[in-house]
This record gives C-alpha cells, structure tokens and sequence, in this order.
C-alpha cells in the first residue's frame, strides 16, 4: 500500500482535483485501515464533485458505522 500511496500523492500533486486519484487514494487508506484519512479524502472528492454517488456513500456508510451523525 505504501508503494501505491506514493504514486498516487505524486500524480494528484499534478492534478489535485482528480476524483479518479483521489478515490483510488481513499481506498488505499481504507485498506491500510486509515479509515479517518479515507473519510477526509471522501470529503475531497465531494468537494470536487458533489454528487459522487460512491464518495458520498462511503462517507455516509462510515459515518453511520462511528454512530456520528450525518450532515
């Protein structure tokens, strides 16, 4: 994962706004077990694009999972 991680940080650092990127780094995060680094790259992703139906479902799912409350 770490390898992954890597490339991921340095093509994002070249395109910041990819949803694409950005998704593969949160689920790289997520498999890493860094689920609070995932949710904050999720709300990345949904301020790129608001309707990014898996962001906005993995954000909502982890969220319920924490008990927390959906905003």
């Amino acid at each position: 994962y770490k390898e992954a991680r890597k490339i991921l940080e340095k093509l994002l650092s070249e395109a910041p706004k990819n949803d694409r990127l950005l998704m593969e780094l949160a689920n790289t995060l997520h498999d890493e077990g860094k689920r609070s680094e995932a949710q904050n790259i999720m709300k990345r992703i949904i301020e790129v694009n608001p309707n990014h139906s898996d962001a906005l479902n993995y954000l909502a799912y982890s969220l319920a999972e924490e008990g927390k409350a959906l905003k």
